[in-house]
């Protein structure tokens, strides 16, 4: 792995003969914190790739851009701004108004901007030659090599995903309305901060459709925005990854000891001690809050990036 510093970045000579993509979608809030995921993925992922990496632009300004860019190995990693998905947002603008004003107090820091919905366009968004992209939230890190997500099988699934510690299965939460949808109760429910997406099949099933349908008929169902929507649409149709691949620091919260949670001794232990991707999937983030777990991890990709020294200040 190379871990250059900001000086040196574009000068580490490398000849990768693969290329990854990878998609986020951020505001102008989030610069910082995206900078800190594609520099964190693209350090850690084998030489023999390199990363492009699409970020669907919800107004991030031309000095943070530059910024961005400036943070990553450009002999590695090519940056490609997307405007948002005006036409599509548009269409749905009262049904996504709805959903925010009726989003529980303890889920609203979910519904910060409407950039989380972009992905559920993304088949749309993204080049039509591409068949596979690796999604990622901007409030994570990665420690792995994401060509292990990238070479993965989908079986034939829409999505690869973990599933989700908050919410196991489709019923645990008033978010997808399964019985209405005919969906069995113990269907797991997955995280869509994290997801590996099968663009080939979400063009030949019209996803972008579905979806738009969906956000209209079950408008008055939906609690965790977008990701309720994924998991209503490709209930029993997603392939399951590692849990490490989608780590949330709150697993400390949620289970205090492995015999509480639903993982063994050792799958607890190597979770804690080895994830490959951290996700601050709650309102305590390392950029809000000093009592976050895995905070020194993501400072110190920060310092990887333009906004090296950057730290919370009171």
């Amino acid at each position: 792995m190379h871990t250059a510093n900001l000086s040196d970045r574009n000068n580490f000579v490398c000849n990768p003969a693969k290329t990854i993509a990878i998609v986020c979608a951020v505001d102008d809030k989030y610069s910082m914190p995206l900078a800190t995921v594609a520099c964190s993925a693209l350090e850690n992922l084998h030489c023999d790739y390199k990363m492009t990496l699409f970020v669907i632009d919800a107004g991030i300004t031309e000095k943070n851009k530059n910024k961005i860019r400036q943070s990553l190995n450009l002999n590695r990693c090519q940056v490609e701004f997307i405007p948002k998905p005006e036409a599509y947002l548009t269409e749905v603008q009262d049904v996504l108004a709805h959903i925010s004003s009726a989003t529980p107090k303890e889920q609203q820091h979910i519904a910060i901007s409407l950039a989380p919905y972009y992905r559920l366009f993304l088949a749309k968004l993204l080049p039509s030659e591409m068949d596979r992209v690796i999604y990622l939230d901007c409030d994570l890190i990665v420690k792995d090599d994401l060509k292990q997500l990238w070479e993965a099988d989908f079986n034939n699934n829409y999505v690869l995903a973990v599933q989700d510690l908050w919410a196991p299965h489709i019923s645990s939460m008033p978010g997808v309305p399964y019985q209405k949808l005919g969906l069995s109760a113990n269907s797991k429910y997955f995280n869509s901060g994290v997801l590996v997406i099968n663009l080939q099949k979400w063009r030949a099933d019209d996803i972008t459709a579905q979806t738009i349908s969906y956000l209209k008929i079950y408008q008055q169902d939906i609690r965790a925005h977008d990701q309720d929507v994924l998991n209503g649409l490709f209930a029993d149709r997603w392939s399951e990854l590692d849990p490490k691949w989608n780590l949330t620091p709150a697993i400390i919260d949620l289970f205090s000891s492995w015999q509480e949670s639903p993982f063994s001794e050792e799958v607890y232990q190597r979770l804690i001690d080895s994830p490959s991707i951290v996700h601050f999937a709650t309102n305590r983030k390392p950029w809000n809050s000093r009592h976050t777990l895995f905070k020194d991890a993501f400072f110190e990709y920060v310092d990887r990036t333009a906004w090296s020294g950057w730290r919370l200040t009171p």
